[in-house]
């Protein structure tokens, strides 16, 4: 459990630790009859090792409930969220309509929005959340046909729906940008992807940007739904399957994982 207290970052840790200028560390044995111990944080990076009384079983694992992630999200980070506000981001609300029927709305994949390069966005921001703040986009960079957001206003697009950008696996945050997904197969629900960040490495990064993506609708006055994936993961090799084992995930009476959803998982409680 991480709170912010005056500035300052301050760690419940379940267990003995000490603190020193490197950060939190497990200085003890842990007993055998442990269930779950956070066992190592270092360097702004949280690694929590789960340990069984079945001594084989060892795993580190990122938070379940983790809000910034490392690349690949599978080291959580420990940030202070109002670092990562956009300017002016305290006075932002969501757009609200008198009545749903005013709503147009549009479907929209991030990356789809701007990869290509006919839509006139810089080559830095194409396929990135930060797409969205570039104004004054024109088909081809020919000043004719407005693109992007520009386009959307002028289709009288009242409400975008973004497919899921929720942190998701099969997409390798460190490898080129031609890698692509719809998002339909979550690892951490509560954080941004990062490969629509201009660095996954920084946990910070992907949020920020993802704000300030929401910001720029916003001001244009435009209302944003998120498509969310809540009944199940890419695997069940996952951190809510290595935290608490079989608690997460329905499973059948031969013990096998259900397959409601289709994705050879799906979730029990989250």
């Amino acid at each position: 459990v991480f709170y912010i207290v005056d500035g300052q970052q301050v760690i419940n840790l379940q267990g003995p630790y000490m603190h020193d200028d490197d950060g939190i560390r497990n200085i003890v044995d842990i007993p055998d009859d442990t269930d779950t111990q956070l066992h190592d944080v270092d360097h702004g990076s949280l690694t929590r090792e789960i340990y069984y009384s079945d001594v084989t079983k060892k795993y580190e694992t990122q938070d379940v409930y983790s809000k910034a992630v490392g690349v690949n999200g599978n080291r959580s980070m420990i940030v202070d969220l109002n670092d990562t506000n956009p300017y002016s981001w305290s006075k932002d609300s969501h757009v609200l309509l008198d009545k749903s029927t005013q709503s147009s709305v549009w479907e929209l994949h991030i990356k789809d929005f701007s990869y290509d390069k006919a839509p006139g966005v810089s080559d830095a921001n194409r396929g990135k959340y930060l797409a969205f703040t570039e104004k004054g986009t024109t088909l081809n960079g020919e000043g004719k046909v407005s693109t992007c957001i520009d386009y959307l206003k002028n289709l009288g697009v009242t409400t975008v729906q973004l497919n899921p950008f929720n942190d998701f696996q099969s997409v390798n945050e460190a490898g080129d940008n031609t890698q692509y997904d719809l998002g339909y197969d979550p690892q951490n629900y509560n954080v941004p992807e990062g490969s629509y960040s201009s660095n996954p490495y920084n946990g910070k990064v992907r949020i920020k940007e993802c704000k300030e993506m929401i910001k720029a609708l916003y001001d244009a006055g435009i209302s944003v739904v998120m498509d969310v994936v809540y009944n199940h993961t890419y695997s069940t090799d996952s951190c809510f399957q290595k935290t608490v084992p079989d608690y997460y995930y329905r499973k059948t009476t031969t013990g096998a994982f259900s397959n409601g959803s289709g994705y050879d998982n799906e979730e029990d409680s989250i």
